[in-house]
């Protein structure tokens, strides 16, 4: 497996499309608009719940690429079965996922380096 191939393949990505910005509530009209209040209320509860829906799916997915990733990751740089790999790659994360996944591992890299000396 090559870990810089599935990066560049966008294997660690999500394909889901965002479900876009959280629904606004409307702005109530006032006296002598009440129906269209509340019809206005309803079609907002509507799109919120499918926002909603639509933003765990794609959390969940997020998620299982997330982890697909960070198991993929430490399996390359041989940090597995380290006790705390875990933390190992909460730090390498931390530090190097602004820059990107390759440099996430690039971090990985280095920590097992060390940790083999």
């Amino acid at each position: 497996m090559d870990i810089y191939q599935n990066i560049n393949d966008g294997v660690y990505q999500n394909k889901m499309h965002y479900p876009g910005p959280t629904p606004k509530r409307p702005k109530e009209l006032g006296k002598g608009y009440e129906v269209a209040d509340r019809v206005a209320t309803i079609v907002y509860r509507n799109f919120l719940a499918e926002f909603n829906r639509d933003k765990r799916e794609w959390d969940r997915e997020q998620t299982e690429r997330y982890e697909n990733f960070r198991r993929d990751a430490l399996e390359y740089c041989g940090l597995t079965s380290h006790p705390k790999a875990g933390r190992l790659f909460t730090y390498a994360w931390d530090h190097g996922h602004s820059a990107g996944y390759h440099e996430v591992v690039g971090w990985l890299e280095d920590i097992a380096e060390i940790l083999q000396d």
